[in-house]
């Protein structure tokens, strides 16, 4: 029904184009790709294709990017919020966390490591003094960082914070090589003077994931950034190429929180801060996955206070209206609707999105967005190392069946040595040249390994190799 009625809108705005006495200038925005509009202008006329519901009862959602991609996404249907799983067709829906004695409160904004292979997540602690009102998905008072495998049949706890009503955890991302975890915490409670600190104050954290020779996940070298103020920080993950991090911050202490809180980037080398987003309120960016475009939540041109798309370029430069669930005449709309979170497919042809209904209660329904043509597919392997400032980088690592080693600048008459534990040499390639290095697993056992790459005798990168079941 849904294609059918904006098929009909398009053809009635056309043919009231092409027969009207009186000429009428383009719009982006009404749902016709008129003359002079192309799909990067007016990518909503000429790019976008459908909105629909794909799941009501929907939280936080992530799109795993591999070929046989899963859905996660959090919901409260059993009166708190769980982690689950589903088809991109909304079908096979599975609850990873359900009746699990570990979790007896709330879990959600759940996001995939690059493997397809594990599903990062927040959980509220089991005890803790007072109720759970702050503790949902979208708040993450009490809350944790835990890990499960794709299935939920292993769990493991990677933070554990005090416990304490100033402290909490919020939607953690893994970057694109699956290296790095970032989230945010909080560290001061929500006050109601000054302004800015309505929100609780929060940091950015980043710190290296990986798996010890147990197959036991760890985050070391944990790093935090208050990049201003000690306001709100909300993170909203790497680029695809891991140089920076989007988040959403109200800093400014004397400024009406939910009136200022905007988008920024900032790069990880020189921790410079751009500013992305200036006109209302901005929430939820995420990178298309050739990290050309970013994709945000804000209150602009909406009078109701309602969340809408937009839609800009990575540098914040032209930005344009994506969805109107909040402007009555259009086939997506709400009512009232607060468009946040959302995820890409891998292939940027679709977003899973997240329309809240009420911002108390962190309810709402999941919905697909769809493009007749992607806006950019996932950067390759290849595309990351080549942005890389590593001269090294395994990936899948850890890996089941195969991984390799992707060298930057190329590699020239390299030495490639694998031992295991025990110091024994597992694999060894003399004069190796080229950019990629592949390795099989083979019969080997699963568990750490050690990777030395040398030079003309010259040792010049140690790696750790997990290999896993």
């Amino acid at each position: 029904f849904f294609m059918t009625k904006r098929t009909l809108i398009k053809l009635f705005v056309l043919f009231t184009l092409l027969f009207s006495s009186k000429v009428r200038s383009q719009t982006c925005g009404n749902d016709v790709c008129e003359l002079g509009e192309n799909d990067t202008t007016c990518i909503r006329d000429c790019r976008l294709e459908s909105i629909g519901l794909l799941r009501e009862n929907g939280g936080r959602v992530d799109w795993s990017n591999r070929s046989d991609s899963l859905i996660a996404f959090d919901n409260n249907v059993t009166g708190y919020f769980e982690v689950y799983t589903m088809n991109p067709n909304g079908s096979n829906t599975t609850c990873l966390t359900c009746s699990n004695t570990l979790f007896q409160k709330h879990c959600g904004n759940p996001a995939w490591h690059p493997s397809g292979d594990w599903i990062v997540f927040q959980a509220e602690k089991n005890v803790h003094p007072g109720g759970s009102n702050f503790s949902t998905p979208g708040k993450g008072v009490y809350n944790d960082l835990w890990l499960t495998n794709a299935n939920g049949t292993q769990f493991y706890q990677l933070t554990n914070n005090p416990v304490s009503d100033s402290i909490g955890s919020l939607h953690p991302h893994f970057s694109h090589d699956g290296m790095k975890l970032s989230w945010s915490e909080m560290y001061e409670p929500s006050v109601f003077l000054p302004l800015g600190k309505t929100l609780g104050s929060f940091k950015l954290k980043i710190a290296d994931f990986s798996f010890d020779s147990l197959g036991i996940p760890h985050l070391t070298n944990i790093t935090e950034y208050v990049p201003n103020d000690s306001v709100m920080y909300e993170n909203h993950g790497f680029s695809p190429d891991g140089a920076d991090l989007l988040f959403m911050t109200n800093w400014n202490i004397n400024t009406l929180p939910l009136g200022n809180c905007k988008i920024y980037k900032m790069n990880l080398s020189t921790l410079a801060c751009t500013q992305l987003t200036s006109t209302a309120y901005n929430e939820h960016a995420c990178y298309s996955p050739d990290g050309n475009y970013i994709v945000y939540g804000s209150a602009q041109d909406n009078s109701n206070k309602g969340m809408d798309y937009w839609i800009m370029k990575s540098d914040g430069t032209e930005k344009q209206r994506l969805t109107y669930f909040n402007q009555a005449g259009y086939t997506e709309y709400l009512t009232k609707a607060y468009a946040v979170d959302m995820s890409w497919s891998p292939d940027g042809k679709h977003i899973v999105s997240f329309i809240e209904d009420s911002t108390l209660n962190d309810g709402g329904s999941i919905y697909l967005i769809t493009f007749s043509d992607p806006l950019g597919p996932a950067l390759s392997i290849n595309e990351i190392i080549k942005n890389s400032n590593e001269r090294c980088t395994i990936y899948p690592n850890p890996f089941n069946s195969n991984t390799a080693i992707y060298f930057n600048p190329i590699a020239i008459n390299y030495k490639i040595v694998i031992y295991n534990m025990f110091g024994k040499v597992i694999q060894i390639a003399t004069n190796f040249t080229g950019d990629k290095f592949e390795i099989n697993r083979n019969n080997l056992p699963s568990g750490l390994y050690l990777i030395q790459i040398s030079h003309k005798n010259e040792i010049i990168e140690t790696e750790k190799l997990l290999i896993t079941d």
